[in-house]
């Protein structure tokens, strides 16, 4: 074969990005949504708010169960949506388990470039305890990429209601 990528003698691929896409998730690891290791939403909230210096919100963590009214808990299968690129984010996604891919160039919104042939690129990949959907859901702009759940997820969802009103009251 002339056309394509190699990266060992029998992977061949139709393009250099899927063929990177093919060597990071050797390295990485293969996703893996095995719900027996998901982390409990303190375990992934503390990630993001042990090594703040602001106290008001390390101190979130010390109202844990309160904490967890404010969030919906999910099952996302793989490959399903969570949201999708010029969608109005009203939703934060946090990663109990599971591998999310943010993708580029999907149905819902084509890439800038336009070639003669349709394509999406992943652009990250995030794993448990990770999260997305927070920076437009912060800057009030519409997704620029779409995100897609590469295995089995749990999440924990807050949404812009439910943080309006976790702000109103505490």
């Amino acid at each position: 074969n002339t056309h394509g990528f190699r990266l060992r003698s029998r992977d061949v691929f139709a393009t250099l990005d899927a063929a990177l896409e093919s060597a990071e998730d050797r390295l990485l690891g293969a996703p893996r949504g095995a719900r027996d290791d998901a982390m409990s939403l303190v375990d992934v909230l503390a990630d993001y708010l042990r090594d703040n210096d602001d106290t008001t919100l390390a101190s979130l963590l010390d109202k844990a169960g309160k904490l967890e009214n404010y969030f919906d808990s999910a099952q996302v299968l793989d490959g399903t949506a969570l949201f999708h690129a010029g969608e109005a984010p009203e939703k934060i996604f946090f990663l109990a388990c599971g591998v999310v891919d943010f993708v580029w160039g999907d149905a819902h919104f084509p890439p800038l470039v336009t070639t003669s042939t349709p394509f999406s690129r992943r652009i990250l990949r995030i794993k448990r305890g990770g999260v997305c959907g927070e920076l437009n859901f912060f800057l009030k702009r519409p997704q620029r990429f779409s995100a897609k759940a590469a295995s089995d997820c749990h999440v924990y969802i807050l949404s812009r209601a439910k943080a309006n009103l976790m702000c109103d009251r505490d």
